[in-house]
């Protein structure tokens, strides 16, 4: 087959264009793209080269039928993305990247394109209801560069955000369990890698979802029709395909392999980044990622902030090295904390270095001193402490200590004199950790290299040693030097809690009973408990602020250079107080900060002196000199409250924001809720949160039942439910929870059909427009003339009340039966009665489609003006009287939309259907537009 060198056509730079011309890219002869065509090349499923009928044959074997079939129906006819979300046309910006090296983007979109994974350019928008994501180009390992889309932008309304989570979730082949199966064959084991070349790409997309995959670029439209890098769902769906690949011989299915991927039997192999060696049986980390991690780490010893980006890129680095070296994982949880503590996350934020950071950060430094960076293989099998004939233990008495034993030697400490009279010998699991820690600072070097299964009786001490946190900073300064100790041996180290049988005997001196040894007794960690239970006393919000007054109290100390003395003396409160005046801060705001210092010196028992003469008086005389204007707002009564629900139609955007304000206005009133009640300061509330759910409101036909789970009054979430009954008026808060925004979607088969499909389809029957209060009725009927509306509509109205909006698909089966003009005539003589049956109902014209065959008449020609002719003039008078109409331009006369019998819509014409309906839903409520899509100039 001879070969050419591919000219697109497209608007390239003469570099690019150069490049194509020298033959740097060929395909085929028979696969050169005719631009002619690209509008019918647009429907058809991306190019993959799996052999689908050989496919077939091993998928019936495939014990997993479920993904047997979800694999087949893939490849057939596209995987779905599972996208719920909204359809309306959206253009994005692109990464910098992208506008920076326009030569190499131009060049990897041709490529798409040659290879039957993208359709484009287009100068126009392909798809009506095409959202575009940002593309940019990434450094890959060798030097090339890789084409993504950020699908995740914008954030909060991004193709992600839409994508059902329950399909995204996927667990690979960890780098433990490729460790624990080279310890499992032993030394020497041979290693090989074999990749799969393009893996996401080989994935088809179904055309439901074309338009979810738009790019705009240098003034041109793409559409992407391959599984691309950057959906959220690409790595599942990849996942359950490499798996039946793993019961499969590769090659029988015709999956490409890179060959410059493929790595023969050896061994040393490097795996995810780290060089696997099966003769020394070691794990390398390369030296360029020491120094790297070096150079990161030591300015975090110094600076209290660092860029949330530079954050995220040591935080990676770590985990990366931590995969070496197990014992170190220890030290990322503060690091995964801090970035979780961020609701939004911004490349510029910045991150405070905390104290317990700073301390995991100087730990890490002194690991890497000595860390050549090469960590033996350890074998598979856990030795228990009683085996190694290792033991510990410690008792609670000032005048003893602890004691560890291993093999036959035996070393004992005594309580310093300095912790007699003091809380320490009370936390018992603090004096439990000294012994180990003293044993592993003796005989660790007798001890690298293994694996230790230690038990304890201690429940504390086993969640402590497995976890290797806590939020005790006592039992930290124990548990930072043990974990680096097995950091610098190699050492894994895990607990098993053992249940002990406890004895009682009778005492002949107390009457009581104690346990037949002081190890059996279970003793927990009083301390953290208690740190819980105080903290528990106050609301989520009034701890946050009391924090906050210990943070503010620190800076003032630091700023005026005085001691960090507990109990507070009182010339620095007095001076704080002032201080605060001074900055301007609110009488209010002292008094909270003034509680909180209060409420951390009496529960530490120290002497409290925030309720002194002096300090009453200091807050009393700010309150006379900060005098506030007089609150000037009036309180809601129920006049005022109709007055705002008449005015809300005309500063509201839509009817969607108009009916939502309503209803959350008059249950406000009516409910007496606080703001924190009906509100949430996150898209995701937390459970502590006292804000309202869905699930906590009861819709009665008289009434509504309203259960608080919590609130500001009741802390200890008793729980208290109101009842709001019904009242005459405009203002009523039952009839507004009662009457959601409903649709009918009145119409023929093509509508009876689009419901079918619709119950398969992510999003259901509401096509996700429930999300926005919708609620659709779809009545279709097959056959369906003019004369059958209003008696549709009447036999609806016997069940229903009245919906918000009606759309209309008819007109179709009456074409050509009578002429244009009277044809167009009688469909607005019925619009006109519909009009009065439903007098609150907007109505929505949804456009005829075209069709290979019509009832009246074989001139197809002639058929097509007529209809043009009436969706123009019922367009028209639909939207003088306030209506909306939609469009479908992207369904065209031929095989790919139309069935065999030329009337009735293929699976990707009723993909269409249903998405321009559903954008055309969403902008007529959220955007007020009155046609969709817009008309093209």
């Amino acid at each position: 087959m001879g070969k050419c060198p591919v000219k697109l056509g497209l608007n390239l730079d003469s570099v690019v264009q150069d490049s194509l011309d020298q033959g740097l890219i060929f395909v085929p002869q028979d696969q050169i793209i005719n631009l002619k065509d690209q509008m019918d090349d647009l429907w058809e499923l991306s190019r993959t080269p799996i052999k689908v009928d050989c496919l077939e044959k091993y998928l019936k074997y495939y014990p997993d039928s479920k993904t047997s079939l979800l694999l087949l129906d893939g490849f057939r006819n596209g995987f779905s993305l599972q996208y719920s979300g909204p359809r309306t046309p959206f253009i994005s910006k692109n990464l910098k990247s992208a506008e920076l090296l326009k030569t190499e983007t131009h060049s990897k979109l041709n490529k798409e394109i040659v290879l039957g994974r993208m359709c484009g350019p287009f100068k126009i928008m392909p798809i009506s209801t095409l959202r575009t994501s940002p593309i940019g180009l990434v450094n890959k390992s060798e030097g090339s560069f890789k084409l993504i889309m950020h699908l995740s932008f914008p954030n909060g309304c991004s193709v992600n955000d839409f994508v059902n989570p329950n399909e995204t979730s996927v667990k690979y082949t960890s780098f433990d369990e490729v460790i624990d199966m080279v310890s499992s064959l032993g030394k020497g084991t041979k290693l090989g890698v074999q990749d799969i070349k393009s893996a996401f790409r080989l994935l088809p997309i179904s055309p439901g979802d074309f338009d979810l995959l738009g790019i705009y670029f240098d003034g041109n439209f793409y559409v992407d029709k391959s599984l691309p890098f950057g959906c959220s769902i690409a790595c599942a769906l990849f996942e359950k395909f490499s798996t039946f690949l793993h019961w499969l011989v590769v090659s029988s299915a015709g999956v490409p392999i890179a060959e410059d991927k493929t790595i023969h039997p050896t061994t040393k192999l490097t795996f995810l980044g780290l060089e696997i060696d099966t003769v020394d049986m070691v794990v390398r980390i390369p030296v360029a990622k020491l120094i790297k991690l070096r150079s990161q780490l030591q300015p975090m010893t110094i600076k209290r902030k660092i860029k949330f980006k530079d954050f995220e890129s040591l935080v990676g680095l770590l985990a990366f090295c931590s995969r070496a070296v197990p014992s170190s994982r220890a030290f990322l949880r503060r690091f995964y904390n801090a970035i979780a503590s961020f609701r939004v996350k911004k490349p510029f934020f910045s991150v405070r270095i905390t104290s317990e950071i700073r301390e995991d950060v100087m730990v890490w430094l002194e690991f890497l001193k000595s860390f050549n960076g090469d960590s033996y293989i350890i074998g598979l099998n856990w030795t228990d402490n009683d085996i190694l004939q290792l033991f510990t233990d410690s008792a609670g008495h000032a005048e003893l200590g602890c004691g560890s034993y291993f093999n036959g030697k035996l070393v004992q400490f005594k309580w310093p004199d300095s912790w007699v009279g003091l809380n320490i010998l009370q936390d018992i699991t603090f004096l439990e950790l000294v012994p180990i820690l003293l044993a592993l600072c003796i005989w660790a070097p007798v001890l690298k290299n293994s694996k230790i299964l230690f038990r304890t009786d201690n429940i504390a001490l086993f969640d402590i040693l497995n976890k290797r946190t806590s939020k005790s900073k006592r039992v930290m300064s124990i548990i930072r030097p043990f974990v680096l100790r097995t950091m610098h041996y190699n050492i894994q180290f895990k607990a098993k809690h053992i249940v002990v049988r406890q004895v009682q005997k009778v005492s002949t001196i107390a009457g009581g009973y104690t346990g037949n040894s002081p190890s059996g007794v279970h003793r927990p960690d009083l301390q953290t408990e208690i740190d819980r239970i105080i903290v528990s006393t106050v609301a989520p919000n009034t701890a946050k602020v009391y924090q906050q007054a210990l943070r503010s109290f620190k800076d003032f100390r630091a700023l005026f250079q005085f001691e960090d003395l507990w109990p507070i003396p009182l010339h620095h409160i007095t001076n704080y107080i002032v201080y605060m005046s001074f900055t301007g801060t609110a009488t209010s705001t002292v008094k909270s900060y003034i509680s909180g210092l209060s409420f951390f010196s009496k529960i530490n028992n120290y002497t409290d002196c925030f309720n002194a003469f002096v300090v009453r008086k200091l807050l009393e005389g700010m309150k006379r000199s900060q005098r506030r204007p007089k609150d000037a707002r009036l309180p809601i009564t129920p006049d005022l409250l109709s007055k705002i629900y008449n005015v809300l139609p005309a500063v509201c955007h839509n009817d969607f924001e108009t009916k939502l304000f309503q209803t959350s206005f008059s249950l406000a009133f009516f409910g007496f809720l606080r703001v924190g009640e009906l509100t949430a300061d996150q898209k995701y509330a937390s459970t502590q949160s006292h804000a309202l759910d869905h699930k906590d409101i009861k819709i009665n036909l008289s009434s509504i039942e309203i259960r608080l789970r919590s609130s500001k009054a009741d802390q200890c979430s008793t729980g208290t439910t109101i009842v709001i009954d019904d009242r005459p008026g405009d203002v009523c808060v039952v009839f507004a929870l009662r009457s959601p925004i409903t649709i009918w979607i009145v119409g023929s088969s093509l509508v009876k059909n689009a419901f079918v499909q619709a119950r398969t389809r992510p999003g259901g029957i509401n096509l996700g427009l429930d999300q926005n209060g919708v609620q659709l009725w779809w009545l279709g009927k097959s056959g369906m003339r003019l004369n059958d509306l209003l008696n549709r509509i009447k036999l609806m109205l016997r069940y229903e009340e009245p919906p918000t909006y009606l759309v209309l698909h008819i007109g179709g089966n009456d074409l050509g039966e009578i002429k244009t003009g009277v044809l167009r005539n009688r469909l607005k003589n019925y619009l006109k009665n519909v009009s009065e049956l439903l007098l609150n109902t907007t109505l929505v014209w949804s456009q005829i489609l075209p069709r290979l065959t019509w009832r009246y008449s074989a001139d197809t020609e002639a058929m097509d003006r007529s209809r043009q002719r009436i969706n123009s003039s019922l367009a028209s008078y639909i939207i003088r009287q306030g209506g909306h109409y939609i469009r479908y331009p992207d369904i065209s006369p031929n095989s790919t939309f139309i069935c065999q019998d030329g009337v009735h819509l293929t699976d990707i014409g009723n993909y269409i259907f249903l998405n321009t309906i559903q954008g055309a839903l969403e902008a007529f409520l959220v955007y007020s537009s009155h046609t969709f899509p817009e008309c093209k100039s």
